[in-house]
Parts: C-alpha cells; structure tokens; sequence
C-alpha cells in the first residue's frame, strides 16, 4: 500500500479528529473548548453532569444522541496528568453535582470482550452505580502511566491488580472528584481483548507533550511496517464498535440521571 492510500485510510479510519472538542448534533453544532466551559454559568445554565472522554474518537456516537444536549462534556487529552488537569479546570470553571469518567478500556480479564460496557464498582459512587441497567458490567478498572499493548503485559497486570480492565485515566479522574467531593461513576468499553496486540505504538500516533496526534509518523510506522496495515484496520473497527456501545449504553443513563438539559438555542457563538 502507498502512502497516498494509507493516508485516506487512517483518514477514513479516524473521522474524529482528537483536536476537535465538543458536542456535535443537528441544531447545534457549536463545538466548545475547556476555554469555555465558564461560558454557560454567566448565561444561567448549571452544569448538573460532567461526562469526560479522553479524545473525540471515545465520544463520536454518544455525541449523535440527543442524551448528549443534555450534559457537559469535556475531553481531558490521553493519560492521568491531562485528565487531572483538564478535570481541576473544568471543576473550577463550573462545579457538577457529579462526573462520568467514559472512554475506552483494555481488556485483561478473558472473559471481557471488545464492545462490552464495564462500571469501575471500587472508584464509582454506589448511588450512581444503583442507577445502571443489568447489561452494563461490574468490576475493576486500574490505570496505568504507559499503555498495556501487549497480551503479555495485560497479562501482568491481571495477575498483579486482580483488574479486569485497564486504562490510563481513571485513577487521576477519581483522585480529582474525591478531592472536590464530587461523586463519579466510571463507565468504559473495552476496546481490545486480552489477547489483543495494540498494533501501532502511541507515541508514534500520539504526542502526549502536546496532545495531538502524529499522522505523518504514523503514516511513516504503516509504510515501514506494511504487516500492521491489517491489524491497525482491525483496531479501528473495535473501537468504532466500543464507541458505539458506550455511546448506546450513555444515552440510557443520563435520562434515568435526570441531568438537567442545555439548550442548544441558549447557547452563545
């Protein structure tokens, strides 16, 4: 494969570019930075639910429901110092009677499969998990500073933190709303099993420095390492699924939450 077609490839792949933040619905298309978050209590609007994702690409289906008018939302960047710091700002700007960390997740428990919806039990509020539907699983979600990509070091970290989910935020996240007193529920799908290799590196996809994605290195990597082509295709189907369902599973919370709804037309811009 050239560069040119492995270029409209990751394109095709990632319609949801990281930078772009905000909620995207028909009759409201205004696309809202951390900036702005203050924005809505000087028009009198109250902020009653936070709903965090790391990147736009973890959001894109919840952001086509209409569940998604009715909540703020805040993408923090990749990894747990972008999250505390995002969250600290967006707790400052405008405080939330309580936050939904959401995004995706690695599976290390087997029997976790790509697309299931998992609740961390041990960092979410005990009311806010009463509030969730049988299908949506229990467990226990542990971050880490650098990604498990390997089964070999899923593995590990199964056996060392008896987890059944691994990410790179939630523990920051949950530090955060403890700090504030602000209660939480954590909610993610689980974008590769176990047994899955992630098959592109993150830094080569992913300055964490600044929080942009890289798409000439990658493209770079997938022409040097044509093997991965495949397997990177793959990876973007399961979190084009793992989205899906995390943005199914969100939309029939937030009404049972009873969020308060902003209205698109009070917004400003």
């Amino acid at each position: 494969m050239d560069r040119n077609r492995v270029h409209l490839f990751i394109l095709s792949g990632v319609p949801e570019l990281p930078w772009r933040t905000g909620i995207d619905k028909t009759n409201c298309t205004r696309r809202r930075s951390l900036r702005e978050l203050g924005t809505s209590a000087s028009i009198g609007l109250i902020p009653m639910l936070l709903v965090t994702f790391a990147v736009p690409h973890e959001s894109r289906h919840f952001r086509r429901c209409a569940a998604a008018a009715r909540v703020r939302l805040l993408h923090t960047g990749i990894g747990g110092a972008a999250a505390a710091s995002a969250l600290r700002q967006a707790l400052e700007a405008a405080r939330p009677s309580a936050v939904i960390s959401s995004g995706f997740a690695g599976g290390l428990d087997a029997n976790l499969q790509v697309g299931d919806v998992l609740a961390d039990s041990m960092a979410s509020s005990a009311q806010l998990l009463d509030q969730l539907s049988t299908d949506i699983l229990r467990g226990h979600i542990c971050s880490v500073e650098t990604p498990a990509d390997s089964p070999a070091r899923k593995t590990q970290l199964h056996v060392q933190t008896k987890a059944h989910a691994v990410d790179m935020e939630t523990g920051s996240i949950a530090a955060e709303c403890s700090r504030a007193g602000i209660p939480l529920l954590v909610l993610r799908a689980i974008s590769d099993a176990a047994t899955d290799e992630i098959p592109v590196p993150l830094d080569v996809a992913w300055d964490l420095s600044v929080q942009r994605p890289r798409p000439l290195r990658l493209i770079a990597y997938l022409a040097r390492n044509p093997s991965r082509i495949a397997p990177f295709a793959r990876f973007l189907r399961q979190t084009n699924h793992a989205s899906l369902k995390l943005g199914a599973a969100l939309a029939r919370l937030i009404p049972v939450l009873g969020a308060d709804v902003f209205h698109c037309a009070d917004w400003q811009g």
